[in-house]
């Protein structure tokens, strides 16, 4: 069977999880919050998207950083002011969020070596 979901569950609103997606920074947890109650529909977008096919690009909507210091990096558009940056871990099956909100002005925030992840202080969004 693929990673893919199939028609059937994308129109019966089925999710087939295979990737936890959270956060152990408590600001940027408190952000996904945000976001999800004031943009809904898109961060349901967004968690199915991360949650089923956190590999898989999407033109101009969730695409690889680029750079050397955001190697393994991936950015999702929610909307033009809204962001959120993010690591994948296919071996520990999750999707590590570090950072979240507004459009940064400067740089985007730079992602956390592996080894400095709390992922005892894993929340899951």
């Amino acid at each position: 069977m693929s990673g893919r979901v199939s028609n059937t569950n994308e129109y019966n609103n089925e999710i087939d999880i295979k990737y936890e997606m959270g956060t152990s920074d408590r600001k940027v947890y408190e952000n996904l919050l945000e976001i999800q109650n004031t943009l809904e529909e898109s961060f349901n977008l967004m968690k199915q998207h991360l949650t089923t096919r956190p590999m898989e690009r999407l033109r101009n909507k969730y695409f690889k950083m680029r750079y050397k210091n955001y190697e393994d990096a991936w950015e999702y558009r929610v909307n033009r002011k809204i962001r959120v940056y993010l690591i994948v871990y296919p071996s520990e099956r999750r999707v590590y969020i570090f950072g979240a909100g507004a459009h940064p002005n400067g740089s985007a925030p730079t992602p956390p070596k592996s080894k400095n992840i709390l992922w005892s202080r894993f929340l899951v969004v």
